[in-house]
């Protein structure tokens, strides 16, 4: 186990993606389309998983993109949400990091102006596999119909102060 600061983590977590040959997995609250390009771009395997939070309000302010779920769509990744999902954690095959990075540009160290983020990589056992899978479960798988729902409804709301909590509609969620 190690203390990773912002671009080591990034650089630790593209060398295990690199090389990955089984599987990988990501839980990020955020997630950003050109952090995301680097992530499948980086990544050897074709078998990726992607979960993100997605709020109204996260899509909306930019905290997230709305266009990742096409881009994960084109190349047969599942892509899902977790409205309670804040965490950050990234599987590589047998490699596990965990910190406080989003799959964003300023959370991995992509752009010139990056967040001071810390996070920690090691290996995981049959135990963690069977929570991480307990957890993938859980999670509100998406489709095109679905996104292009969320899309609509995304276009009716104002930037008021209520759509801060505001959930999905009942035909969304």
């Amino acid at each position: 186990m190690f203390l990773l600061e912002t671009g080591a983590f990034r650089k630790e977590l593209g060398a295990a993606l690199y090389c990955a040959e089984q599987e990988v997995i990501v839980l990020s609250a955020f997630i950003k389309l050109d952090a995301l390009r680097w992530l499948i771009g980086t990544s050897k395997t074709d078998n990726l998983k992607v979960v993100s939070r997605w709020k109204p309000n996260d899509l909306i302010s930019g905290a997230s993109d709305l266009d990742c779920f096409p881009l994960c769509d084109e190349v047969d990744i599942p892509f899902g949400i977790s409205q309670n999902l804040h965490g950050k954690v990234y599987i590589a095959d047998s490699k596990i990091f965990i910190g406080s990075a989003n799959l964003t540009s300023k959370g991995m160290s992509l752009s010139q102006y990056d967040n001071d983020e810390f996070g920690t990589g090691f290996e995981y056992g049959e135990t963690e596999k069977t929570k991480i899978q307990d957890y993938l479960a859980t999670v509100n798988w998406l489709d095109a119909h679905t996104v292009e729902l969320m899309a609509d409804h995304l276009q009716k709301i104002h930037h008021d102060e209520g759509v801060q909590d505001q959930d999905w509609p009942e035909e969304i969620s």
